[in-house]
């Protein structure tokens, strides 16, 4: 009897896996941690591995990267249904401290300095500079941020100071006088040492012993050597 003989094909399929990215993140200057990723569908034949790896799209600035397949791979004996996830970089926190100032009434302001809790990331700098609340007499006034800023890859924590404002000394000198015994009384003067412009002095008072340890605006008119003892400023500012 003839024999016909009847071909069939054997199919081999791929074999699906659906393969889902780890979302991950990092502060801003840190280092990349390894993406990795989750397979939620499908089983892998015993033996079989995975080769290449995941991708990120790249920068380094504060925001969201999407994480890409890349040469994440089975071969070709696997259909890949991939499932992306987000890559974040977050704003860096730092903290920006003032150091505390002070100076003395009517000089000119010391530079506003501060420090950085931490190093600024490679290439990174600030920019502006402190100010203070505005004011010229003795007291205390705030060291405020002022225009100082860094990028926003950084999320900035300002600690303030005071510049202090200190008193000047003034020394108010009488000025020696003399007189022939009987003449006619000087014109009594003094002079001022560490006035501030446009700061003045109007009066001051001039005293001399009064013979009982005390102190009296009257001349003495005994013939003698005597303290002139100046007091009592009256100060414009």
């Amino acid at each position: 009897f003839p024999v016909t003989i009847v071909t069939q094909t054997f199919v081999i399929g791929t074999r699906a896996v659906t393969l889902a990215a780890d979302a991950k993140s990092r502060l801003y200057g840190a280092s990349d941690p390894v993406l990795t990723f989750t397979r939620t569908a499908g089983t892998l034949a015993a033996g079989d591995t995975y080769t290449g790896t995941l991708e990120r799209v790249s920068g380094n600035d504060v925001g969201t990267y999407s994480i890409n397949q890349g040469s994440l791979s089975l071969g070709g004996n696997y259909t890949i249904t991939y499932q992306s996830a987000n890559f974040t970089i977050n704003p860096r926190p730092i903290t920006i401290t003032a150091h505390a100032k002070s100076k003395v009434y009517g000089s000119a302001d010391p530079s506003l300095t501060y420090s950085l809790s931490e190093s600024l990331t490679a290439g990174d700098g600030t920019s502006g500079a402190l100010t203070r609340t505005a004011g010229s007499n003795v007291g205390q006034y705030a060291i405020t941020i002022g225009t100082l800023a860094l990028s926003s890859n950084y999320t900035v924590t300002y600690v303030a100071e005071t510049l202090t404002v200190t008193a000047k000394p003034l020394i108010i000198r009488a000025d020696s006088k003399t007189k022939a015994s009987g003449g006619s009384q000087p014109t009594f003067t003094y002079t001022l040492n560490g006035l501030v412009s446009p700061d003045s002095i109007t009066a001051v008072d001039l005293t001399f012993p009064n013979g009982s340890g005390g102190q009296t605006a009257t001349v003495p008119t005994a013939d003698g050597s005597y303290d002139i003892t100046p007091s009592n400023p009256t100060l414009v500012s």
